[in-house]
């Protein structure tokens, strides 16, 4: 829009602050999945959590115009979000595990560490399967999401950077917000939501 007017934009300037945009947002739903995993009233939140977050991402990777600002092949969105909700699964249901057990500390750093890593995965596995180049592989594109996000995808991924922006799109950051509601919402949910057939 900037550029239409005759203004030079620097792209890695507007990648830096559509990246700002995700951290107000997930301290957001951060705070809402808390709070409803307080309340109590969803059953076994780590499994339901990622299951309807990646549900609803899949159902809007689908629609016109509105899946194609989330990644560039639709197919390789769904296998992504198919697996960004499998491991996001695996990484609450244990993380809860270790709260019941009282190592909270021990699952906070793992959701941490666990939340990056499974959107890294999604991003990895995405452009895996995405047509992007030649010779992409799961190896090569390690490395993509946090160098994206932040917007240095210049200085770490070379050429390719601008490539992979726009094969990518805005789905990083969406996984990103999806990825801290679901692991705050089940490792606050209280004992006797998460105890519930």
């Amino acid at each position: 829009m900037v550029e239409d007017s005759g203004h030079p934009v620097d792209q890695s300037l507007v990648r830096l602050l559509i990246a700002a945009t995700v951290l107000p947002v997930g301290v957001t739903a951060g705070w809402l999945a808390h709070r409803i995993g307080q309340t109590g009233r969803i059953a076994a939140p780590g499994l339901v959590a990622p299951a309807t977050s990646a549900l609803g991402v899949g159902v809007l990777a689908g629609l016109p115009y509105v899946g194609e600002s989330l990644g560039k092949a639709t197919s390789a969105t769904l296998v992504a979000v198919a697996c960004w909700g499998a491991a996001t699964v695996a990484l609450a249901t244990g993380c809860r595990a270790l709260v019941r057990r009282g190592r909270t500390r021990t699952a906070m750093a793992a959701l941490v560490l666990g939340g990056l890593a499974v959107v890294e995965l999604a991003c990895a596995v995405y452009l895996s399967v995405a047509p992007v180049g030649t010779g992409t592989s799961v190896t090569a594109t390690l490395g993509a999401y946090p160098a994206l996000l932040v917007g240095a995808g210049t200085d770490v991924l070379g050429d390719r950077a601008g490539e992979l922006t726009e094969t990518l799109k805005i789905l990083p950051q969406l996984l990103t917000v999806c990825t801290a509601f679901a692991l705050v919402l089940a490792a606050t949910g209280t004992p006797e939501a998460a105890d519930r057939p």
